[in-house]
């Protein structure tokens, strides 16, 4: 499922996407279990394209810059 999701993604970036999207669910977990926090799918999205505009700091510009067009076009 990884690889067909790879391949119709068509980005260059879709590990760093993959990668920041199951680590907000996982702290949405914690967040649940440790913390009795609510979790939605609004909030993860929020977490989501926040930690995405975090990392993209990490990226080359030539990745950056493409990356943010995606993030930037999710509606929150």
């Amino acid at each position: 499922m990884l690889e067909i999701t790879k391949h119709t993604f068509h980005s260059n970036f879709y590990m760093e996407v993959f990668t920041i999207a199951a680590w907000q669910i996982w702290k949405q977990r914690n967040a649940l279990i440790f913390e009795n926090k609510q979790v939605s799918v609004n909030r993860w999205k929020r977490d989501f394209v926040a930690e995405c505009h975090n990392q993209a700091h990490r990226m080359k510009e030539s990745l950056k810059t493409p990356f943010l067009h995606w993030v930037n076009s999710l509606s929150v």
